[in-house]
């Protein structure tokens, strides 16, 4: 992920996150200050407007990370498919619309003409070629469908726009944040607290839906706050797949959101104490160089291979099917050319010639691509929901070593390991890698950052995995 979006519903930012982003080289979408809303174009208020606008380009022009200056957040996506015509009245219709035109058409391009006239100027967010309503075929694209009761979560993969600047899935902060605004006999989804703190009306039915599609029913609220964020990330992983498989047709992919304003369940990766939830660990994956992504249905087996590399590579691709006692029960290697900046199918097989005989509900697929002793990328993929796995009690073993930042962590295990998390009773510990799977036989080094401490690490740290939401 290289690009930040500073949302025109928010605030604009001070000179120090700019220059944070030119140092890191993340680029940032800059909307002006105006969203979900139609405003007046009077000439008091324009005078206004122009003041704001000119203010912050001056102010944020020669900031090499501004990539695109955009007018406003929905309001012509709102004014086209949301209601607010009939709200407004049709004999007003034409003039909110003049209105409309007036500012983010006329006031606003014409003081980035004048003062920054190189960079690009988006009027609205969505819309379309011309300056339309949003469409897939042009322009950028909002989807939020996933939101209504009967929407799967395949269809992020079959709403892919040419440019995805908004599109997200809830899930529930760290318990250590939840803590902080609530009590132990608040501890349940629909206690009132809870609900006072969902950061979008319907969230908890949201989230629970999905949950129960995807996991086991979780065996307490802890268990439920974990599998959420797991949830979450496996929404969005759906999304970003499908946004880079779809390269060069889609060729942007911003989720929504990077962080939180309060404490809350919501779409973000950041909680509002700075706890990064499963999702935020995953997106280095999500938005690696190299990304594979494989399917199946009943008939065949794929493995699609995006690179943003900026130069080829000869690899070899493995592919292993593997059970969870880690016994490969079939394998497959190949030689390929990858070319920069692609996106290709690289594998195709008739699926029965994996699974005749096999049990998936206690195997895994791992594929790895390698050139020479490097590994480009590697991805885990399993045939069937997270909740029908048989998973073992993979045994986990840890040994702790103090460090100059924190902690070092050496986790093996016996058996497969779904989504180890590390949980740490130190306050915004960040850790080098969470949330993570572990092939049997496995050994894995995390750093957890935190402040120097006196207690014994086994004190600090303790461990859990998807099999402990259901067992024990």
């Amino acid at each position: 992920m290289n690009m930040l979006r500073v949302w025109g519903g928010a605030y604009y930012e001070d000179n120090y996150f700019y220059e944070l982003c030119d140092e890191a080289g993340i680029l940032v979408w800059q909307d002006f200050m105006f969203a979900c809303g139609m405003y007046p174009a009077d000439r008091e208020f324009l005078q206004n407007v122009k003041e704001e606008v000119k203010d912050n380009v001056i102010r944020l022009r020669n900031h090499p990370c501004i990539a695109l200056w955009c007018g406003n957040n929905e309001v012509l996506e709102g004014f086209t498919n949301w209601g607010w015509q009939e709200e407004i009245g049709k004999p007003f219709i034409k003039m909110a619309f003049e209105e409309y035109k007036k500012l983010f058409h006329e006031t606003i391009p014409s003081i980035l003409k004048e003062l920054d006239p190189e960079r690009p100027y988006w009027p609205s967010s969505p819309s379309s070629f011309m300056h339309g309503p949003p469409e897939l075929t042009s322009g950028d694209f909002h989807y939020w469908d996933i939101i209504k009761e009967e929407i799967p979560l395949s269809s992020y993969a079959s709403h892919v726009g040419r440019f995805m600047s908004e599109y997200g899935f809830k899930s529930y902060p760290a318990m250590e944040t939840i803590q902080q605004y609530a009590l132990p006999e608040d501890f349940d989804t629909r206690s009132d607290v809870m609900e006072a703190h969902q950061g979008w009306p319907g969230g908890r039915e949201l989230v629970e839906r999905h949950l129960l599609e995807g996991f086991r029913q979780p065996k307490d609220f802890e268990s439920f706050v974990y599998l959420s964020q797991l949830m979450q990330s496996l929404a969005l992983q759906t999304a970003i797949e499908a946004h880079r498989k779809a390269k060069p047709y889609c060729m942007g992919s911003l989720y929504w959101q990077l962080d939180d304003c309060w404490p809350c369940a919501s779409w973000s990766g950041i909680d509002y104490y700075g706890n990064y939830k499963a999702f935020q660990y995953h997106l280095k994956h999500y938005f690696a160089p190299v990304l594979i992504i494989p399917s199946a249905d009943k008939k065949k087996i794929e493995i699609a291979i995006v690179s943003d590399l900026p130069y080829a590579v000869s690899a070899t691709l493995q592919v292993q099917l593997i059970d969870f006692d880690g016994i490969i029960k079939k394998s497959y290697h190949t030689q390929l050319r990858l070319g920069s900046g692609v996106s290709r199918n690289c594998f195709q097989q008739p699926i029965l010639e994996w699974t005749r005989d096999i049990d998936l509900r206690y195997t895994v697929l791992h594929i790895a691509l390698t050139e020479k002793l490097r590994l480009l990328a590697e991805k885990l993929y399993f045939f069937v929901p997270v909740r029908q796995l048989e998973l073992p009690d993979p045994k986990i073993r840890t040994e702790f070593e103090t460090v100059t930042d924190g902690t070092r962590i050496i986790i093996n295990t016996s058996s497969f390991a779904k989504n180890v998390y590390i949980i740490s009773s130190l306050a915004t510990t960040r850790f080098s890698d969470n949330f993570f799977d572990m092939l049997p036989g496995e050994e894995k080094e995390v750093l957890a950052y935190h402040s120097p401490v006196s207690k014994a690490p086994e004190s600090i740290f303790r461990i859990v995995t998807v099999r402990d939401t259901y067992c024990g």
